[in-house]
């Protein structure tokens, strides 16, 4: 089928003459849905997108934004493309200028339709052209495929709070130098002993009912006070091993007063006999 057969059989089954279009975005289709439409307007092309899926190619020129107009004895061929060019349409144009219609794969190569406008249905994620002059494709090849959408970001894990630090070992203690370190215990407190001697008076009962009256001390001289009376006096030892004359004096005391206590024991016998 040559072209002018395919122009006119689009003429036979469309019968509009004028159609206009909606404004639509000069860019090609960002997604592999809606169809690329291109229109060279022999000095110039403009590239469009028709959203969704077209039901033919005419539907995919408007969508794109275009306004078409056909030729009069010959509805369904197009005439002019947004009022270009400027001519009456009456008649079919020339073969050296008129609007040639291409169809190509996203990134491919041009190929003249072989179907009217009217009558093919182009596939979502093709590109039509639209070229106005001899019969020639329009002078841009077919816009690309559109990139793939980008994965989405990974979102941030939370990482775990980092563990602490160990502690850096200390430096060992130079030689002589004491080495500080806590105790969990008290040491003890020192006491410090008196030394006093301690006294003891035991007046045991004799068979004749006398009482003898002793004074024990600490290991050391003996002094005899009285009849049966024994002392024996030691100074208490100091700390560097002298002698301590309090204690000294405390001994004396304490013979002066067992002697004394011997004599009153001697009178009281000395009454109760006849």
């Amino acid at each position: 089928m040559s072209r002018w057969s395919a122009l006119a059989a689009a003429a036979a089954a469309v019968g509009a003459t004028v159609v206009w279009a909606p404004t639509a975005a000069a860019a090609a289709c960002s997604t592999t849905s809606g169809v690329t439409v291109v229109v060279d307007f022999g000095g110039g092309a403009q590239v469009s997108c028709a959203a969704g899926d077209p039901a033919s190619g005419l539907a995919a020129l408007r969508g794109a934004g275009y306004g078409y107009t056909f030729v009069a004895r010959q509805p369904g061929m197009v005439c002019q493309i947004n009022g270009s060019p400027n001519s009456t349409c009456q008649a079919a144009p020339p073969t050296t200028a008129y609007w040639s219609y291409w169809h190509a794969p996203r990134g491919g190569s041009w190929t003249y339709s072989s179907a009217g406008a009217g009558s093919r249905n182009p596939a979502p994620g093709t590109v039509e052209g639209w070229a106005f002059g001899a019969g020639s494709p329009p002078g841009i090849a077919p816009p690309a495929k559109p990139a793939p959408p980008k994965p989405p970001a990974p979102k941030p894990t939370t990482q775990p709070p980092a563990p602490p630090a160990p502690p850096k070992p200390g430096l060992p203690p130079k030689p002589g130098e004491p080495t500080a370190t806590a105790s969990a215990t008290t040491a003890p407190r020192a006491t410090t002993t008196t030394g006093k001697p301690s006294a003891t008076t035991s007046a045991p009962a004799s068979s004749t009912g006398s009482t003898a009256a002793t004074t024990s001390a600490p290991p050391g001289d003996t002094t005899t006070v009285a009849p049966g009376v024994a002392v024996d006096v030691q100074p208490t030892a100091t700390e560097d091993g002298g002698g301590n004359t309090t204690g000294f004096l405390v001994g004396v005391g304490a013979v002066a007063v067992i002697g004394g206590l011997a004599l009153g024991a001697a009178r009281r016998r000395a009454k109760a006999d006849p």
